[in-house]
């Protein structure tokens, strides 16, 4: 592990030097004078995108059009959407073409990844573009609170993206089995322990389940008084037994075999569709992986569940969108910020969210008469589970340390988990091997 982080460290500081030029000429802080809100002539720009399928691409491919047609064809800005595979894909071009020297005007990304751009000097701060009295947006505070905060949480200060398909975790259950056996959805870790019990009687089966094990420790670390990490990327959760508290509870459940790991399955969409398991948590999208599985499928959705309802806490995740320039602010970098601004208004978002089930970004968009259409007749009990959890939502940071990145960090909490999980190793040890692996 080492060995990756360095390397990392070795091609983002060459990267660095070999484009930021010393770096203060070069650097994209909200402190420059020299934004560009102007185009000489008409320009066309690249958007890498990482959305793939039948239901996303369409969705994103229109907006892309929409923008073309309008805002672009005003502005003379034409965008070219560029699919690049898997976000790590995705990832490693645009590292390639930072260190190629031609970087896409902007990229969809995740803080992790666009921490390292930032790290770069490709990563454009937007705080001018936010700012400014004849191009800028007025409504930053109406995306929900850990979207605000997520977008000025790098190592640099400013605002180096915007929340553009985010994901929240809810808990799927099975509506029918549900409603013929009396069972409502729990709304904490010992009602869920209670009504697993239930379903494990009635089945002889684990009865729940979670996606993603990292996520699952960040949310019991939270809930149960504790804390994660930092843009630092200093371990907090090591600060105290949260977490082992959080742990040691939910692992008692999986070694009694109410609860159960996803195993060769890999994700639970498939076991939950077949009705082999009749309640999980995953994110929002998996809604369109649980119809394309079950069509006839009955479910509802709820928030996740808490350690305690007057503190709860929920970790939001996945794509914002961001400006890359290597050269500081250019008429590309204005191009990319139209572009942004407009795929990350209110309007843009609620097609997102309706046509491809990343939730909504914005409080604006719970307040127009087509989401609550959308919602009222049931367009997914998904959505409206995310959405209940927007005001204690909290995000992962984004860092790299002399020996451990965001990224390597979950992959190791991944691991640890599942020892303890399915391998029934002792909570403390196993963290012990962890903190150790991190050296």
């Amino acid at each position: 592990m080492k060995k990756l982080i360095s390397f990392l460290a070795v091609v983002l500081l060459a990267v660095s030097f070999a484009f930021a030029g010393g770096s203060a000429e070069q650097a994209t802080t909200s402190e420059s004078s020299d934004v560009v809100t102007t185009i000489s002539n008409p320009i066309t720009i690249e958007f890498w995108h990482s959305f793939s399928g039948d239901v996303q691409l369409p969705v994103i491919e229109g907006l892309v059009k929409e923008f073309n047609d309008t805002v672009g064809k005003e502005k003379g800005i034409t965008v070219v959407p560029v699919a690049q595979g898997s976000g790590p894909q995705l990832y490693s071009k645009v590292i390639g073409a930072i260190k190629a020297g031609d970087v896409p005007a902007v990229a969809m990304t995740k803080v992790i990844y666009n921490e390292d751009y930032v790290t770069a000097d490709a990563s454009v701060d937007l705080t001018p573009y936010i700012n400014d009295s004849e191009v800028g947006i007025t409504d930053f505070d109406d995306f929900f609170p850990a979207f605000q905060e997520e977008s000025m949480g790098y190592s640099k200060e400013g605002i180096y993206s915007l929340p553009l398909a985010k994901n929240v975790d809810v808990v799927y259950y099975n509506a029918d089995f549900f409603a013929e056996n009396g069972l409502v959805p729990p709304r904490t870790w010992d009602e869920l322990e209670v009504v697993a019990q239930k379903i494990y009687d009635l089945t002889g089966r684990a009865a729940f389940g979670y996606d993603n094990l990292s996520y699952l420790f960040q949310n019991l670390c939270y809930q149960y008084g504790g804390a994660y990490t930092n843009n630092k990327g200093d371990l907090l959760f090591l600060e105290d037994n949260a977490w082992l508290e959080g742990v040691t509870n939910y692992a008692d459940k999986v070694w009694a075999g109410i609860w159960r790991t996803a195993g060769e399955d890999y994700f639970f969409s498939g076991p939950f569709a077949r009705q082999t398991i009749m309640m999980y948590v995953g994110g929002t999208v998996e809604s369109t992986y649980i119809n394309m599985k079950g069509p006839e499928f009955k479910w509802s959705a709820a928030p996740i569940p808490q350690a305690n309802l007057e503190d709860p806490h929920a970790l939001s995740y996945d794509h914002v969108i961001a400006a890359l320039s290597l050269d500081g602010y250019t008429e590309e970098t204005y191009a990319a910020w139209e572009f942004i601004k407009f795929i990350t208004s209110t309007e843009a978002s609620l097609k997102i969210t309706t046509g491809t089930a990343y939730m909504a970004t914005r409080n604006s968009v719970l307040e127009t008469e087509e989401y609550k259409t959308f919602i009222a007749n049931g367009g997914n009990d998904a959505l409206k589970a995310a959405t209940q959890q927007k005001d204690f939502l909290f995000y992962e940071p984004a860092f790299t340390t002399d020996t451990y990145s965001t990224s390597t960090l979950s992959t190791e909490i991944t691991t640890m988990m599942k020892s303890i999980l399915e391998n029934h190793v002792d909570p403390q040890t196993a963290m012990d091997a962890l903190v150790n692996a991190l050296k």
